[in-house]
């Protein structure tokens, strides 16, 4: 059986790592595609997220799938790029 908790904490930490990397990235364009590439990393730690509750919780297992349980998502959210002047 695949260990969806685990695999969600790989996700979130490569999510981290573009993060960080973009902090160093000098292109603007190149710094948002890993701010892009992190929160598709994000996005997949948030599917293992609802596999485990649904393992673990099958009778929601629907109502979380539907949206229905309300539970907030762990999911950082990257801040808008500056506008630029010019």
């Amino acid at each position: 059986m695949i260990d969806h908790e685990a695999v969600a904490k790989r996700y979130r930490d490569q999510a981290e790592e573009f993060r960080v990397k973009s902090e160093m990235m000098r292109d603007e364009s190149a710094r948002r595609q890993y701010l892009k590439i992190a929160d598709a990393f994000d996005g997949l730690a948030d599917n293992e997220d609802m596999l485990a509750l649904k393992n673990k919780y099958p009778s929601i297992g629907s109502q979380i799938h539907s949206g229905e349980c309300g539970a907030p998502s762990s999911r950082p959210t990257n801040p808008s790029p500056p506008a630029s002047s010019g």
